[in-house]
């Protein structure tokens, strides 16, 4: 609680490469505190300010979201480049996607193969997937799947 009575939460955000401290005052704390529960993928807006107290930065947060939801009902792509080197890589790649279909997410492969040429598909809409973070984390740890991206539509950050 604030001097004044309202409450407030400090919390660490990681995302694998640096923490930050984030600051969820009044409304933002009362509005956004069910998504701040440990190990969440979430998205916060905010302001960054230097942190004359510890040298580095903090953030204020004004709004958040959950990873989960905003990936379910934004992603317009999944993108991946396998490398075709790699043995059954497709069949591994596949057996992933088919857990989570069908989706509304469309499939783009780029493929490299052994020779050196590269090509691409766009799969069609009987290949698409649901995203979610847990199919991405599981192919980014498949071997010969060199890159995953995801194209977001509509951020409700952006509005």
């Amino acid at each position: 609680m604030r001097k004044r009575g309202e409450s407030q939460a400090f919390v660490v955000l990681e995302d694998g490469r640096g923490r930050i401290e984030c600051a969820f005052f009044s409304e933002a704390w009362l509005e956004h505190a069910p998504l701040l529960a440990g190990n969440r993928i979430v998205i916060v807006e905010g302001g960054l300010r230097e942190d004359e107290f510890s040298g580095g930065f903090s953030l204020r947060a004004r709004r958040a979201w959950d990873f989960h939801e905003v990936c379910s009902q934004s992603a317009q792509r999944l993108s991946l480049r396998l490398d075709l080197a790699r043995a059954g890589i497709l069949d591994r790649v596949e057996a992933l996607l088919a857990a989570h279909r069908p989706g509304a997410t469309a499939l783009r492969l780029d493929l490299l193969l052994p020779t050196g040429a590269a090509g691409t598909l766009d799969l069609d809409a009987s290949s698409a997937v649901r995203v979610d973070p847990d199919l991405l984390g599981e192919l980014r740890a498949e071997p010969g799947v060199r890159a995953v991206h995801v194209a977001m539509g509509a951020r409700p950050w952006a509005t």
